[in-house]
């Protein structure tokens, strides 16, 4: 027996103690008598079945569901364990019965290619990485989170920052960003006093800011999450929603949209605007919708101080420039030498190509220095060392690439030398920043 149910939270009760590739939404539904593998459907409005999830009758945690884009698997964990569902047919190819009881808060990180989720062991709340190949525990440890009760309802995740958002049940300071591979703590937030709940947080990798919902002055609010200014605030009021559905959330990173239940049915929000909201009704006889996922190959994003641009995806074929294949790209980081607009390639181990979204990249703009060229330094030939002549007031980085663009050594500058013995012979671009000063040449290794 189904022993799920759709259960709604009343938010004034107080808080508990690809381009190249169809962008699809994920989720599963109950009828009743099974459960199926379904997909949202943004032409017809419509929840479509893919196919019935054999043998699994209970899915006990909406948030315990993840998607890996680059296999085409939906995890989820449900009576059986930990199942791995091909997204194609709705048909479990792996279940690993290990994770039996009370694992949660699942989720795929492309990034690092690990599965993780947490599970409280009766005296701390633990975490787990798991590899989706063979679903062994790679890494575990403890929450450091202090005290250990969940809010129900509030977990996302961000494949970047390999980082996930909890809310726990303190009165103030009660949300918190956590490295998966440490459980350590990385950010707090403190939610606004106006805002009595905050549910249901998802990740948009294009603008790196979580989205999720809570209420406000007895209405529902689309909710803002900004890591780099440590704000929580209110994008704006879902109109006629009173109540929120505990079955998970996603962003549908193209159509810029956040989708979650409502009171109205499966709520479909615009992230800039919350009164352009649409509601997509349950197909007819389904119990509950839940655990919305992506597929969508996410643009890359300009990280480590502006002057790289990151795939989320570990296993990247190669990178484009205004749509142009760029040689010998393959690594999930890349540094343009040139503005345009940049994607990556991702190849399936079923040999199918996707194509992610493009990111305009501007060197001018990339950081805040200022670009020099008078950059002095000699290369060394027997010793194979660049030795610089440097102001010494600041810390030096040098970035060296190679003709194809490609990042092949970062390291900082100790006594204005660096070895580049490993690199194998030709040309380089050379990019020293230091301070607010940024020095760009070129050398020759024979």
């Amino acid at each position: 027996m189904k022993m799920i149910t759709h259960i709604f939270c009343l938010l004034l009760l107080p808080v508990l103690s690809l381009q190249a590739q169809t962008q699809t939404v994920y989720c599963t539904f109950w009828n009743g008598s099974s459960e199926y593998m379904a997909n949202i459907n943004f032409t017809t409005n419509s929840i479509d079945s893919v196919g019935r999830i054999q043998g699994s009758t209970i899915f006990p945690v909406a948030q315990a569901n993840g998607y890996d884009s680059y296999r085409n698997l939906y995890y989820t964990i449900s009576n059986q364990g930990l199942v791995a569902i091909d997204a194609s047919s709705g048909i479990p190819v792996f279940t690993a019965s290990q994770y039996v009881g009370n694992f949660k808060h699942l989720s795929y990180n492309p990034t690092s290619d690990l599965l993780f989720a947490t599970r409280y062991n009766g005296m701390a709340e633990e975490f787990y990485q798991i590899s989706p190949v063979t679903f062994q525990i790679v890494n575990q440890g403890v929450l450091d989170l202090g005290n250990p009760f969940f809010v129900v309802g509030f977990y996302g995740s961000d494949a970047f920052a390999n980082e996930v958002i909890f809310q726990t049940a303190q009165s103030t300071n009660n949300i918190k960003t956590v490295n998966m591979s440490t459980g350590l703590v990385t950010k707090t937030f403190t939610k606004p006093n106006y805002l009595t709940n905050v549910l249901l947080a998802a990740h948009d990798p294009l603008t790196d800011l979580y989205y999720a919902v809570g209420l406000k002055n007895s209405s529902v609010y689309l909710i803002r999450i900004n890591k780099s200014t440590s704000e929580i605030d209110t994008v704006g009021k879902i109109p006629g929603a009173r109540t929120i559905a505990l079955s998970g959330s996603a962003v549908d990173v193209l159509n810029r949209k956040f989708i979650y239940n409502s009171n109205l049915g499966i709520t479909v929000v615009s992230l800039n605007n919350p009164s352009n909201t649409t509601i997509i009704p349950y197909p007819a006889g389904a119990i509950n919708v839940k655990g919305f996922q992506t597929n969508f190959f996410s643009a890359p994003l300009s990280r480590l101080e502006g002057q790289t641009i990151r795939a989320q995806f570990k296993f990247v074929e190669g990178w484009l420039k205004d749509g142009t294949e760029i040689p010998n790209s393959a690594s999930s980081d890349f540094v343009p030498l040139e503005s345009g607009n940049y994607s990556y390639r991702v190849r399936r181990p079923n040999g199918a190509s996707a194509l992610s979204a493009e990111i305009p990249f501007s060197i001018t703009h990339a950081k805040t220095t200022q670009p020099k060229t008078d950059l002095l330094f000699t290369f060394n030939h027997l010793q194979e060392k660049l030795i610089f002549q440097l102001p010494e007031n600041d810390i030096a980085k040098i970035y060296l690439y190679n003709l194809s663009g490609r990042h092949v050594k970062a390291e900082t500058i100790n006594n204005n030398e660096v070895n580049v013995s490993s690199l194998p012979s030709g040309v380089y671009q050379v990019v020293v920043y230091q301070g607010n000063q940024q020095f760009r040449s070129r050398f020759l290794k024979q």
